[in-house]
């Protein structure tokens, strides 16, 4: 058999008329009146043709069962065989093999490596133990296994440096319900798969938490001081904490600049007669080491006055193709996210902040904040680079609401 019991496909099997009855009155096939001598169960037939044989071959296609009859097991023999190569063609394509064929299909809509690479990992997670198993055979209880022993199972990472084992969070199990669900869609739209229901369509219990911790209310003002104090003093990486917290930036925005990227432009209202920004685009970022994430991040990021005077003072003697953030050993590299994470960190142990916050907890921290002071969510995306605008709204803690709402306030 090509499959195992369940498959949308698969040959039951050949089996011999079973005894005669006479409850049958009208022909199964044409609905004449039906000869007593060919009934068979609750089903009768007129003739010998509409019967068809003593020998009936089952098979299931598309998850329907059917049969069709033979007038000896010879012939029925050659017709199952024929009926196994039909359901052999259909599912002859393994998952690794479809796996691959998706991926080429996402890199012909440009989607980015980084996507790409996240949807990679993500069906690997469930299928990486099964890349030649036939993708026909997977029915929805094998799905459902492959998934629960992922969810059952530490993450990697805890197991490999030895930490306090941590399963999978709700949230990354639902991300990866969903990838299944859109590769098991576009193997059906592409013909490598024939079931009509996708198997991937269960629910996950448990509410999943809300994105990266950010710093409380009573904690900001402390973690302002102690970063602006440690960035006085020369921190590098307390400046790029610095840049993090006012600007609600990516970390690989921030570490991916250069010092040609800053830019004075005059304004009035400004103690200079300028506003300072720091130019976010794409051709400014370190070869393959970072990548934009959206067309919505290249975007002008304003600079609070006491925050262009540090880095200002910061990039003197630096040439104008130099990271902002870069090692001296290997200047034509910037630092990574660890180090940033780490100069973060550092801050909020000086301020004896409990917890740990990470720079896309910044961003967050940036959002709600904003939120409170009543700030539109549409200009809050522009800050962040999210587009649609209620991309926005999920930086957001419960609870920020503007302090006095303005009338202007929108979702727009």
């Amino acid at each position: 058999m090509p499959a195992a019991k369940g498959a949308p496909y698969r040959l039951v099997g050949i089996y011999p008329a079973a005894p005669k009855a006479k409850t049958a009155t009208a022909c199964f096939r044409c609905g004449v009146v039906a000869k007593p001598a060919l009934a068979e169960g609750r089903k009768a037939w007129c003739s010998e043709a509409c019967y068809g044989g003593d020998f009936r071959v089952v098979w299931v296609d598309n998850g329907r069962r059917l049969s069709e009859r033979f007038e000896t097991y010879a012939k029925a023999k050659r017709g199952a065989m024929a009926k196994l190569d039909g359901i052999l063609e259909k599912e002859s394509i393994t998952v690794g093999a479809a796996m691959d064929l998706y991926e080429i299909h996402k890199r012909s809509e440009q989607v980015r490596p980084r996507t790409i690479l996240n949807l990679r990992n993500r069906l690997r997670a469930v299928f990486g133990q099964k890349p030649d198993t036939l993708l026909g055979s997977l029915t929805a209880t094998e799905c459902r296994k492959l998934f629960d022993a992922y969810a059952q199972a530490p993450i990697w990472w805890t197991v490999l440096k030895g930490r306090e084992p941590r399963l999978p969070a709700v949230y990354a199990l639902k991300k990866i319900r969903d990838e299944a669900r859109r590769f098991f869609d576009w193997c059906r739209s592409e013909g490598h798969l024939q079931s009509p229901v996708n198997p991937w369509t269960f629910a996950i219990k448990g509410a999943p938490s809300r994105g990266k911790p950010q710093l409380q209310f009573g904690q900001i003002a402390d973690f302002e001081a102690a970063a602006l104090h440690r960035a006085n003093a020369g921190n590098s990486g307390a400046l790029a904490a610095c840049i993090a917290f006012y600007t609600g930036a990516r970390s690989a925005e921030i570490l991916s600049r250069r010092v040609s990227d800053l830019h004075a432009i005059r304004d009035q209202r400004m103690p200079d007669g300028f506003v300072h920004v720091l130019l976010i685009d794409d051709d400014r970022y370190a070869a393959g080491r970072f990548a934009l994430k959206t067309t919505q991040s290249r975007r002008p990021i304003p600079l609070p006055h006491h925050l262009w005077l540090l880095v200002e003072r910061h990039v003197q003697g630096l040439a104008p193709h130099s990271h902002l953030f870069g090692s001296d050993v290997r200047p034509e590299r910037p630092f990574g996210h660890r180090w940033l994470n780490k100069a973060i960190v550092a801050i909020c142990k000086a301020a004896k902040i409990d917890g740990v916050v990470s720079a896309h907890g910044l961003r967050g921290t940036r959002a709600s904040e904003n939120m409170r002071l009543g700030e539109r969510l549409g200009d809050i995306a522009l800050l962040l680079g999210n587009s649609p605008a209620i991309l926005a709204s999920n930086y957001v803690a419960p609870g920020a609401a503007p302090a006095v709402k303005s009338p202007t306030f929108s979702e727009n």
